[in-house]
């Protein structure tokens, strides 16, 4: 009753299939005569190798000495044969061709249904969507229909059950060797082995071991088989921690962030045992793995001419802040605005002119690189200078972002407060409750309990008509 496949050498149909050889199944037939018994080049042992293999090895020295196409590992148990060479069983579930489903259209692992009478491909998750249910077990899958006409699928059919081999209890469901507990259980200790074993230090490794059996009892042995090996990755980053890590702003920063969020497993963990962390350190940690992701990306665009100056001077207000002259938020912001400065700079290849449009389209910008601007000007043979504020400039700014499509309300409103500054000598620091807006065709209206005033619309009177 079992279903029955195609071989993919004869292309005939079977229900067995002895072997899988570069990605094709072989049924019994095929196998005895393209598997004939030759002397394996590795254990030197007589086994069933396919006759077209230049160098003979047997099933069980392939996966040893043949590396995964797809990682480059030796020695991993084989999850795929492909023409293109095998896949350990690590990359088998990541690495397949994909396709377009025809009835929910994911990109994915897809295949002709042609059972159900459909000539396109459809993917597993459809296809099993497809089948009937089980009336007795409830499994989708092929049902096949009993002497008392009723139809069940092949376990219920013929009266199976299995029993898991680990807590002997019946299985429901497809599986056959363990139930879903013990799976999670085992799969959970294979991982846990593997991943203490790349630890160099024998500490760390029973510190990992601590925080699976904790991570376990916290969340059950399969969530904790889906997330440990992320974690490892936070434990491999600690091994060589110096003391007092957890208040070291530094360190802190080379280490994932994500980790040490106070909902994260590892740092909930750490401290239950008695680990407490700095609240200050990890926000300073934070800003400073955002000045160095800023530092990455002022590198690429200052060129040659600048680099040399960038870097002196934020090791210099690093120095400052390890010296308790300035605060890493000071910093974080400073890059920041560093980072658009280079932005404009790899645009214009001008510093001045990258500074005029910077500062007309972020006026509030220019407080934030004075100390950065100061310092080129003593390095640099260049002369640079901000420019001032000039309303008209950034009234016409805004009057493009406008015409251009940018409508937001924040955009309106800074446009209609400088038009009352440079038309009505309306001071930019009125307060905005103390004005109701209403549109007209040719512009607005701006009104407070006294007065009221006439603001031109930055679109053509065209477009508003």
């Amino acid at each position: 009753m079992a279903e029955h496949k195609q071989c993919g050498q004869c292309q005939q149909y079977s229900d067995h299939f002895p072997r899988r050889y570069r990605g094709k199944r072989f049924c019994g037939a095929c196998y005895w005569y393209f598997f004939i018994k030759r002397e394996c080049s590795a254990c030197h042992q007589i086994k069933r190798i396919h006759r077209a293999e230049k160098r003979p090895l047997c099933y069980r020295c392939y996966s040893k000495v043949t590396p995964c196409s797809r990682c480059g590992r030796v020695g991993r148990p084989i999850g795929k044969c492909l023409e293109t060479g095998i896949l350990c069983n690590s990359c088998a579930n990541a690495f397949r061709p994909d396709g377009k489903c025809s009835l929910c259209g994911r990109i994915t692992t897809v295949s002709l249904g042609k059972k159900f009478g459909i000539d396109k491909p459809i993917c597993d998750t459809c296809r099993t969507k497809l089948h009937s249910k089980c009336p007795s077990c409830g499994i989708r899958g092929v049902l096949y229909e009993t002497a008392s006409g009723v139809s069940l699928c092949y376990r219920c059919a013929n009266g199976i059950t299995y029993y898991c081999k680990s807590c002997h209890e019946p299985i429901k469901g497809a599986e056959k060797s363990y139930c879903n507990r013990c799976y999670a259980i085992r799969l959970n200790d294979r991982r846990t082995e593997v991943n203490a074993a790349s630890f160099s230090a024998p500490e760390t490794e029973k510190f990992f071991r601590d925080f699976v059996a904790w991570l376990t009892s916290s969340v059950g042995p399969e969530k904790s088989a889906q997330t440990q090996n992320r974690y490892a990755e936070f434990f491999n980053a600690i091994q060589d921690a110096p003391a007092n890590w957890q208040s070291n702003v530094f360190y802190l920063a080379t280490i994932d962030g994500g980790f040490l969020r106070k909902s994260s497993k590892p740092r909930l963990y750490l401290e239950s045992i008695g680990v407490q962390f700095d609240a200050s350190a990890l926000k300073d940690a934070m800003d400073l793995r955002t000045i160095n992701n800023n530092l990455m990306s002022i590198r690429e665009n200052c060129g040659d001419e600048f680099r040399v100056h960038v870097e002196l001077y934020f090791d210099s207000r690093l120095q400052e802040y390890r010296n308790g002259k300035t605060k890493m938020l000071t910093i974080r912001l400073e890059s920041s605005s560093e980072m658009r400065l280079f932005e404009f700079f790899a645009r214009f290849q001008n510093i001045n002119k990258a500074l005029n449009e910077l500062v007309i389209k972020y006026p509030g910008i220019r407080c934030s690189l004075g100390a950065f601007i100061s310092y080129l000007k003593l390095k640099c043979s260049t002369s640079i200078n901000i420019p001032s504020f000039d309303i008209e400039q950034r009234l016409a700014f805004l009057v493009a972002e406008l015409r251009g499509g940018n409508t937001s309300p924040q955009v309106t409103q800074l446009y209609i407060k400088l038009c009352l500054q440079v038309f009505h000598s309306v001071p930019l620091y009125a307060e905005d409750h103390n004005f109701s807006v209403q549109i007209l065709p040719d512009g607005f209206c701006v009104s407070n309990d006294s007065r009221s005033y006439w603001i031109p619309s930055a679109t053509s009177y065209s477009a508003t008509d």
